[in-house]
């Protein structure tokens, strides 16, 4: 019986977001000569090609952080996460808070 050979395809997620959460352990190939993606000011994923993060668009912050998979652009009304307000200064009614 001959060996199998490993699997040869590139982690599309590695070369999306620089990250892998199977690190070593990941079947596919992890390329050494692939840059992170491009961060704006807010340390959120540049993806000029892709559609802009709805989340981000709104609220102005992402759960995904660097590994999600939409634009973040800089939007006139989008604040870097620093530059929001506090939870402590939030006025929460029920479940929401603003």
């Amino acid at each position: 019986m001959s060996d199998i050979l490993p699997c040869l395809q590139t982690c599309t997620f590695f070369v999306r977001t620089g990250t892998c959460a199977y690190g070593d352990r990941c079947k596919f190939l992890h390329p050494a000569d692939c840059p992170p993606p491009q961060l704006n000011s807010a340390g959120y994923p540049l993806r000029n090609t892709d559609p802009i993060c709805a989340h981000y668009l709104k609220k102005g912050w992402c759960a995904f952080g660097i590994t999600c998979k939409f634009h973040h652009a800089r939007h006139g009304n989008v604040q870097p996460v620093a530059q929001l307000a506090s939870p402590a200064s939030r006025q929460c009614v029920g479940h929401r808070c603003v």
